[in-house]
């Protein structure tokens, strides 16, 4: 799973993430209780690990049966999460506006 490096730096971006959240909750005016934003923003943090979860076994998986040793897991997390956030959207887009 890459180690401790690799887990803090998991560590680091959810604890960004959680401030993030806190300021943009902070900083709104709307009617939103804390609670109703914990709801809203714990759905969308759940579905995003979902899919982090999900590239991160592709990207092993594509990497342990890839016939060219140079891609790494790195390198189809990336492509994952690029195909995911143009292609994904595009489809999402496709599928709201037919």
């Amino acid at each position: 799973w890459g180690g401790a490096f690799a887990l803090s730096m998991q560590a680091c971006l959810f604890l960004v993430v959680v401030v993030a959240l806190v300021w943009v909750k902070v900083r709104e005016h709307g009617s939103r209780t804390w609670f109703e934003f914990g709801l809203d923003t714990s759905k969308q943090m759940i579905g995003s690990g979902w899919m982090h979860i999900a590239n991160m076994l592709c990207a092993m998986i594509f990497a342990s049966t890839s016939v060219d040793a140079v891609i790494d897991e790195c390198s189809w997390y990336a492509t994952n999460l690029i195909l995911d956030t143009t292609l994904g959207v595009f489809v999402e887009w496709a599928l709201l506006t037919a």
